[in-house]
């Protein structure tokens, strides 16, 4: 499989960039997605601070989100105002949140096969009886969920 279907980080950038210039859709975002989805470190600490800002301030604004960054000292963690500018301007506007959040989203269900494959494998590998790992196995292969949205 290969790593960018792992990951996106332009992605994540841009759901995050979306978000804050059009706070409106965070609460449709919130419901879709959680910051788990999010692979980059530095981006999911933006989002975590992006739903606690709107939670508390729905018309939210960049300087507030720095500012609660800088209060909880995780601005270094994300590599200072630079990412911050850099990903407050990886975005021209927030229309096109729903396309970033699908493929954010899809990175998170490919590292979950990921997962589930490397799981299968161990069971594979175990000392189990042939019964046994064919049911472990079934069992991990369908708890990898299918996108049921249109």
């Amino acid at each position: 499989m290969q790593a960018n279907r792992l990951s996106d980080k332009r992605a994540e950038g841009g759901l995050l960039g979306s978000m804050w210039l059009n706070p409106g859709c965070v609460a449709d975002v919130v419901g879709l997605i959680d910051a788990e989805a999010f692979y980059h470190r530095p981006n999911r600490i933006l989002f975590e601070t992006t739903v606690k800002v709107w939670s508390e301030a729905p018309d939210f604004d960049g300087f507030m989100i720095r500012k609660r960054l800088e209060e909880n000292k995780h601005l270094e963690k994300i590599g200072n105002l630079a990412y911050l500018d850099k990903v407050a301007g990886s975005v021209p506007h927030g229309i096109n949140w729903k396309y970033y959040v699908s493929q954010v989203l899809q990175c998170q269900r490919c590292r979950a096969l990921v997962t589930t494959a490397d799981k299968i494998q161990r069971v594979v590998d175990g000392s189990d009886s042939l019964d046994e790992q064919i049911r472990q196995v079934q069992e991990l292969a369908l708890s990898v969920q299918v996108d049921t949205r249109d």
